[in-house]
């Protein structure tokens, strides 16, 4: 029987198509828009809906994205694409992320207290966060 050599890897390391927490900073920062979309729930409630998306031609960059954080991707217009997360994976991709955003710190940081506010069931001030949100 012959020794095997064992290659090591770091935990850490990540596989090449992954950006570093800086570069997905700067994507959202810079590449797409933060939301919040007023949904109707069957019962004829609503209910307010953060997500986050890129609309881009690039779809290896989208693919990658969606690989590292979740969500969705789908045809948008023309030769464009868009990648979408909902408030779920919003939430931990945002929480990992905001150390490094600059440009969206503050909208992000509204979009986790909106989600926090939705599992709490505060209505009153889901309403205000929005409002902070529209007005920028």
């Amino acid at each position: 029987m012959t020794d095997t050599a064992v290659e090591e890897v770091s935990v850490e390391e990540a596989p090449a198509d992954f950006l570093s927490r800086e570069e997905a900073a700067w994507t959202l920062d810079n590449k797409g828009s933060l939301t919040v979309v007023l949904k109707k729930k069957r019962n004829g409630g609503t209910y307010w809906h953060p997500r986050y998306r890129i609309v881009d031609k690039n779809l290896d960059a989208l693919n990658a994205l969606q690989r590292q954080f979740g969500g969705s991707i789908y045809y948008h217009s023309g030769s464009n694409f868009a990648w979408e997360i909902g408030q779920t994976t919003l939430a931990a991709m945002l929480e990992e992320l905001l150390p490094y955003m600059t440009e969206k710190r503050r909208e992000a940081e509204l979009i986790l207290a909106l989600i926090e506010a939705k599992e709490d069931g505060q209505q009153e001030l889901q309403n205000q966060i929005v409002e902070l949100l529209r007005l920028g």
